[in-house]
């Protein structure tokens, strides 16, 4: 049964989320401001260079902690052995890959940054370091997701994200017309949230004596690693195919328009990290790998709640958005929202269809779910963009979350059997993702608003008439727990 504490934690789980596109929405109006438009756009690829060395760094550690607390929360002992293993093997792993960028850095720089704009030293080896200390602070907060101190989770989350706007601030005020305000921003909150990150983890677990465990991290890690790359691939390299054939300006608009999207990206991500721990609790006990109702449940109330999220984002970003962002320039990207939006739909497909892959150490099946993924997203962005600029660019964005999806399920049930209501999770996401597309074709721009909101009372009904039961069920849930209350 779905709990009361769940919803409480997915909700916590969820606003701390957002708190990056909090961040960057609140630092919009400066950055608009005080950096030019090309300036910003160099950001962004600034930041999605750093999240590939992040995903080198981590090595997939930050997984790897969640999988190995479930299996010996039980035993102290092991556990204890584990976690130090694990942080250690971070902290050496950090430690090479930081003094190995000292002379290779300027190469692969280089490579993402051909026209020169920005350098290696200093620009390319903060994002090392910032990428070393955002994957300490995200080794820390997953394990506390999976330890459900939901808490913690919150408060270490907010100081880093009054970091990043105070320091960020400072510097766009001491520096404008500069990157260094923002750059410097990630480097310094990173930097005091990996050095608390890391006090904890060896305060708590201790540093490791001996090469325990190796073998079998390295088994699991290394096709996760060459996943998140394939990942990164998918998610970032656009933005590079965009600077290549057009401006870095253009860069800035889409990044602009896929970074408002990030709110939906936030809260289904929250959703998840209240979700997988429930799911793979289920499947620990029911110990065979297949679907039940209760796991099906908590996807089915994921999709039907992304279901009604979407209209309401695309009512409410548009508006608001311009009350904190002055340079127009940027608004060309709100005609990309509705398409960018929907591919939401397929990303809580892709969800649903990963978490055996991780519960399951079946990690290794990870990189053929996007390796021809990948590859068509280099060569369909390469020719969209180039035929159809930033519109291709959207598209294909569109199109590949719903490929990534069918890719992961086609993996997926070599290793795990499915049973789940197809109208649920497929028939209707997919219905649902049509009538948006031609609704909003045949619309014109003044009637956004009306669409939007037609869309909203559609998804509404669809969603009270095939998720009526789960409905009924938390309604009963919601009862059951006020008459506890009340005879307690």
């Amino acid at each position: 049964m779905i709990s009361k504490e769940f919803f409480k934690s997915s909700l916590v789980y969820s606003v701390v989320g957002a708190l990056p596109l909090a961040a960057s929405v609140l630092l919009l109006p400066f950055y608009t401001n005080l950096l030019s438009t090309a300036d910003f756009g160099r950001l962004a690829l600034y930041i999605s260079f750093s999240f590939l060395i992040q995903i080198l760094v981590s090595f997939g550690l930050d997984s790897y902690i969640t999988v190995q607390y479930i299996e010996f929360k039980s035993d102290p002992a092991l556990l204890r052995e584990n976690m130090s293993a694990i942080t250690t093997s971070f902290l050496v792993i950090s430690a090479v890959f930081t003094l190995l960028s000292l002379f290779t850095g300027p190469v692969l720089f280089s490579l993402f940054f051909r026209d020169g704009s920005l350098s290696f030293y200093p620009w390319g080896f903060l994002s090392v370091l910032t990428a070393v200390f955002h994957g300490a602070f995200k080794l820390y907060t997953n394990l506390l997701i999976y330890q459900q101190r939901p808490g913690r989770y919150f408060w270490v989350n907010i100081i880093n994200f009054l970091l990043v706007i105070g320091i960020s601030l400072g510097g766009l005020y001491l520096f404008p017309r500069s990157l260094v305000g923002p750059m410097w921003g990630r480097l310094l909150s990173a930097l005091a949230l990996a050095a608390f990150s890391i006090h904890f983890l060896l305060r708590s677990y201790g540093v490791a004596r001996g090469r325990a465990f190796v073998k079998g991290m390295v088994s699991y890690c290394s096709p996760l690693v060459i996943y998140s790359l394939l990942f990164w691939v998918l998610s970032y390299v656009d933005r590079f195919v965009i600077n290549h054939f057009m401006r870095a300006e253009d860069v800035a608009v889409y990044d602009f328009a896929v970074k408002c999207t990030l709110l939906i990206e936030f809260f289904q991500t929250g959703l998840v990290s209240a979700i997988y721990p429930k799911v793979f609790g289920i499947w620990k006990e029911q110990k065979v790998p297949e679907s039940s109702v209760q796991v099906n449940r908590y996807f089915n109330g994921f999709s039907a709640t992304t279901l009604l999220v979407l209209p309401l984002f695309l009512m409410v970003v548009p508006a608001l958005v311009p009350l904190v962002v002055h340079e127009e320039a940027y608004y060309a990207g709100f005609k990309f929202l509705p398409l960018l939006s929907l591919g939401f739909i397929g990303r809580t497909l892709f969800y649903m269809f990963l978490a055996p892959f991780y519960y399951f150490r079946k990690t290794r099946l990870l990189p053929r779910v996007l390796l021809f993924s990948s590859l068509l997203q280099l060569l369909l962005s390469v020719w969209f963009v180039k035929r159809w600029g930033l519109a291709g660019a959207v598209w294909i964005n569109f199109i590949m979350k719903w490929v990534v999806a069918g890719f992961a399920f086609n993996e997926c049930r070599k290793i795990f059997k499915f049973k789940f209501n197809r109208i649920k999770l497929i028939w209707l996401p997919l219905v649902y993702t049509l009538i948006f597309i031609l609704a909003g074709r045949a619309a014109g721009p003044d009637d956004a608003l009306l669409v939007y909101f037609g869309e909203a009372l559609v998804s509404l009904a669809l969603v009270v008439f095939v998720y009526r039961r789960e409905l009924l069920l938390l309604l009963e849930q919601w009862r059951r727990k006020s008459r506890l209350s009340t005879a307690g």
